[in-house]
């Protein structure tokens, strides 16, 4: 319908009055609003959308909040179903209620396999403040922080799972986004992930040290068919290049949230 109102105005108008609509309608739309600290779902929706995946599946690892600083919550209120994991069962309350029944949520510390995923549980380090999204399994990343940003923490212990074993029990079938953002421990998660058995179209994971990723993880993803998506922030995103094969789409580039 839009189309057709903007092709006849501009078929009927003088040029000078078309642009001058067309102007006054740019200062009228309402931007487009993201939840992510850095934009990144609103280039994930709109990659989605392109490829004609509007009401998919995610799993977010390590969630923190409902809305705030979400990578998912933009695809929740798309109509997306998901599994929220997240050290911090009183977070996860949170969870469960502002996003209801179109969610699982898991409490438990994951791991890849190199950082002890064997061990039934594990120490999670958690800081003290209002609600941290700086909680980690990590004790350096935890005692930097204390030493740079003055947030001390203490521990607590909570059940350890690895990353497949999370994918295997709670996102059976196709998963469509995977988001990783567990404070120090993400390289080892993405390095674990049996992408013969789990293909996610995008993985995004935190990698604040190595823009775009370190060369292993490059390499790893590469190897398995996945390419760089975008980098935003400390964020880095690869989707399944096998996607581009198989899907059509006739959404427009324009990043559009509704």
């Amino acid at each position: 319908m839009k189309e057709k109102i903007e092709t006849f105005l501009v078929n009927t108008l003088p040029a000078f009055l078309s642009n001058f609509i067309g102007v006054l309608y740019g200062f009228a739309v309402p931007p487009a609003k993201s939840f992510s600290q850095y934009g990144e779902d609103l280039i994930l929706l709109n990659f989605f959308k392109r490829f004609g995946i509007t009401k998919g599946f995610y799993v977010d690892i390590g969630a923190y909040h409902p809305r705030f600083i979400s990578n998912t919550y933009l695809l929740h209120r798309s109509g997306w179903r998901g599994v929220c994991v997240d050290l911090d069962e009183d977070k996860l309350k949170w969870f469960r209620m502002f996003r209801g029944d179109s969610l699982d949520t898991v409490c438990a510390g994951v791991s890849g396999t190199s950082v002890g995923s064997g061990e039934a549980t594990a120490t999670f380090y958690k800081h003290k403040r209002l609600l941290s999204e700086i909680d980690t399994l990590d004790e350096n990343t935890a005692i930097k922080n204390k030493r740079e940003r003055g947030w001390d923490f203490s521990t607590r212990q909570v059940s350890r799972l690895g990353i497949n074993q999370i994918l295997e029990d709670h996102a059976k079938g196709h998963i469509d986004f995977l988001n990783i953002d567990v404070e120090g421990v993400d390289k080892d998660i993405v390095l674990s992930l049996d992408l013969s058995r789990f293909s996610p179209t995008v993985v995004l994971f935190e990698d604040n040290v190595n823009f775009g990723g370190s060369d292993q993880v490059k390499d790893v993803l590469g190897k398995n068919g996945y390419e760089k998506l975008f980098v935003s922030g400390g964020s880095v995103a690869y989707f399944l290049k096998s996607v581009l094969n198989t899907t059509q789409s006739n959404v427009p580039l324009a990043l559009n949230p509704k």
